[in-house]
């Protein structure tokens, strides 16, 4: 191998290249989310071997070996689906990938097209205006990430659209590393996308190479901050707990989203409301619709329609407004005097300090200890 100066930056991106491969293997090798690890390890080397290639490049190694042009000249092709689907299978575990889902992928080939560019007609570069357009299919790439992060949001709000139908309490449903992750991919994507903007010639006039443009003088920064990625997505992502699944046991994709219908059974209804009232299940903190179902035996998709539909209320605020009626009536309750308000917030059902404060003073528009000192002073 021949000699080359390495510099602080250089070092900086093998140490990140190391470290998201090590991570893609450990994700590998976990059971937990192994779906949605499977996805999230794809991404962690498309952007390791993307790095890993523009290494290649500054060490003046395509010269050397000339066989490494059978390599892709990067992987960006792969990081919008990877990102989509990991969304998808973390926020939907009963979610199984299907023969069409593999067109997401296709595109990668576009990312070979400037390494067959050399691979046939050598470093000599004798059509400029073609080379300069395959490596403008690498950026295209990365702009195809934008659409893709679309997708993942609106899993994620069907997600949480579902899961309000689901169960009482969100504290094992919420997807807050999603988040997260969205956001932090967001962040630097809207960065590269500003470059990229300053360039727009470059994407449409092939005459122009990329290294000569903004985008390339500020590569070494754009590396930099995919190799902090690297390192925090790779190490929260590894370290991410499965997401609860009772609200799917058993159930198809289709049985999560009620069937409408013009009428609602009444006695559904009251069936619904007696559960609430006479049997006071919502004092149950982990109250979810497969519980629900289990105890006054109505399916629970026929719950859902009759919540939807016949109380324009979806499972969750149903079940939350009671909660939060047994709190303010305990809470203005002399008697209840001895317990603290969070106390009176465990026992009215609720099962976190966040969910209670920020439920009630939702449905009440004041917060429990400000609605416990106006009732107390209202009865002075």
């Amino acid at each position: 191998m021949p000699s080359f100066q390495i510099n602080f930056i250089q070092i900086f991106i093998v140490c990140g290249i190391l470290q998201g491969l090590v991570y893609c293997v450990l994700l590998l090798f976990r059971k937990a989310n192994f779906r949605a690890n499977l996805m999230l390890a794809l991404f962690l080397f498309s952007v390791s071997f993307t790095l890993f290639t523009s290494l290649i490049l500054d060490f003046g190694w395509y010269n050397t070996y000339p066989w490494l042009h059978w390599l892709p000249f990067s992987l960006t092709f792969a990081l919008g689906p990877s990102l989509f689907f990991y969304v998808r299978f973390l926020s939907m575990p009963e979610y199984r990938f299907r023969s069409v889902d593999f067109w997401h992928f296709v595109p990668i080939v576009f990312n070979y097209f400037h390494s067959v560019y050399h691979l046939v007609l050598g470093r000599s570069n004798p059509y400029p205006q073609l080379h300069n357009f395959t490596e403008a299919l690498e950026t295209y790439g990365i702009l195809t990430m934008a659409f893709y992060f679309l997708f993942a949001i609106r899993s994620i709000k069907k997600y949480e659209i579902l899961i309000l139908d689901r169960v009482s309490n969100l504290e094992h449903f919420t997807l807050r590393w999603l988040k997260e992750f969205i956001m932090v991919v967001f962040a630097s994507l809207i960065l590269i996308v500003v470059f990229i903007v300053l360039d727009f010639s470059l994407l449409i006039d092939f005459r122009r190479e990329y290294s000569g443009t903004y985008f390339f003088e500020f590569d070494g920064l754009l590396k930099s901050i995919n190799v902090v990625c690297l390192y925090w997505l790779g190490i929260r992502g590894y370290f991410q707990q499965p997401i609860a699944r009772s609200y799917t046991a058993g159930k198809g994709l289709k049985d999560h989203f009620p069937v409408l219908q013009k009428e609602v059974s009444k006695t559904n209804i009251g069936l619904l409301i007696r559960a609430m009232e006479d049997e006071k299940l919502y004092l149950i903190p982990s109250l979810s619709l497969s519980m629900l179902e289990e105890r006054i035996g109505l399916p629970a998709r026929e719950i859902s329609r009759t919540l939807n539909l016949g109380l324009q209320k979806n499972f969750y605020y149903f079940v939350n407004e009671y909660r939060v009626k047994e709190a303010k009536n305990r809470l203005s309750d002399p008697q209840y005097d001895h317990l603290t308000v969070l106390g009176i917030g465990f026992d009215s059902g609720f099962s976190s300090k966040a969910t209670f404060n920020r439920i009630f003073k939702e449905l009440t528009g004041e917060s429990p200890s400000q609605f416990r000192k106006s009732t107390r002073s209202a009865n002075l």
